[in-house]
């Protein structure tokens, strides 16, 4: 694992399709890219991507690796998407806990940077309490 410093998160990273498993025969994204801004409290995230049938979404999160929920905002309208509260567990690792402001979806990731690459672990619950976990891997793109 590498050692904990606010610029191995900066940058931008591609989502490993192949390398994803969920759950949720729902999941609807092809491919997927995050703009990452960090330091050592301050994290601001922009995450584009493109769903089955062409078109494409982006959202963005600015906040504090502080525990404390926030909204993730849709960039075409400014509308919240879900609230989400980020951490760091000890070096190189970070969680964050996440839920829909009308309750249908709870969950939580656990993301660490293991050789360069970030992974990704999680799991959600929907309000009929159907859970469906997930894993999947980010590649940096560049800075």
């Amino acid at each position: 694992m590498e050692s904990w410093s606010p610029a191995i998160w900066t940058g931008r990273w591609r989502w490993i399709r192949e390398s994803a498993h969920y759950a949720d025969p729902a999941r609807k994204i092809v491919a997927q890219t995050a703009d990452v801004l960090a330091s050592a409290t301050d994290f601001r995230i922009n995450q584009k991507f493109r769903l089955t049938d062409g078109s494409e979404m982006s959202w963005t999160w600015d906040g504090k690796f502080d525990g404390v929920m926030r909204p993730i905002r849709w960039d075409h309208d400014g509308s919240e998407m879900i609230d989400i509260a980020f951490y760091w567990l000890r070096d190189g690792l970070g969680g964050d806990t996440y839920a829909a402001s009308d309750a249908s979806k709870t969950g939580s990731e656990v993301f660490r940077l293991v050789e360069g690459r970030l992974e990704v672990a999680g799991c959600y619950m929907t309000s009929e309490s159907v859970q469906y976990p997930y894993r999947e891997v980010w590649e940096r793109m560049g800075d």
